[in-house]
């Protein structure tokens, strides 16, 4: 039928370096500001607030796409009025686990607050971010635990997420 079968793509290895060696800066410089949740073990809100305008200064001199979103762990305060705010804090630890199952290991991941993380994807497009996300909840909603006295526990989570551009990444 005179189309190919197959198409060879060989990489832009310049471009991909110039972008694996901003992965890397990023990563430095969020090492050099992180303040750490004591209770979860992650970078906290005022960190994700410091980092995301160094986010900016790199899309502005870069086309390096950069998705951020934020997850809420559904009905968080009934589950807290009803098995208290320490066992809660397992089930966003076990959100956190299906997060860093889910993403890559340059991908990060903010404490936002006792019911809500955020997720900062770079060199991600938009329709890539979407897949991933939609991953992370079906993963987060399949992996049930014992939890509350039910064996069979599964945490529901809603997650909104956009492409950050340097107007729109100044403050969460």
């Amino acid at each position: 039928d005179g189309n190919p079968l197959f198409q060879f793509v060989l990489p832009n290895e310049r471009e991909a370096l110039a972008r694996q060696k901003i992965r890397e800066f990023i990563a430095t410089n969020l090492e050099g500001r992180k303040q750490v949740d004591a209770l979860i073990g992650l970078p906290d809100r005022a960190t994700a607030q410091d980092f995301l305008p160094l986010i900016r200064t790199y899309l502005s001199e870069s086309n390096l796409p950069v998705a951020f979103a934020v997850l809420r762990m559904d009905r968080h305060k009934k589950a807290i009025a009803r098995y208290g705010k320490e066992p809660c804090l397992e089930l966003l630890k076990h959100v956190v686990h299906c997060c860093r199952s889910t993403f890559r290991s340059e991908d990060m991941i903010f404490a936002l607050s006792d019911s809500t993380l955020g997720l900062l994807m770079v060199d991600l497009s938009r329709e890539s971010a979407r897949v991933v996300f939609n991953r992370l909840r079906w993963n987060i909603r399949s992996n049930r635990l014992n939890f509350g006295g039910k064996p069979d526990f599964s945490i529901t989570t809603s997650v909104v997420f956009d492409m950050l551009s340097p107007a729109n990444s100044a403050s969460l």
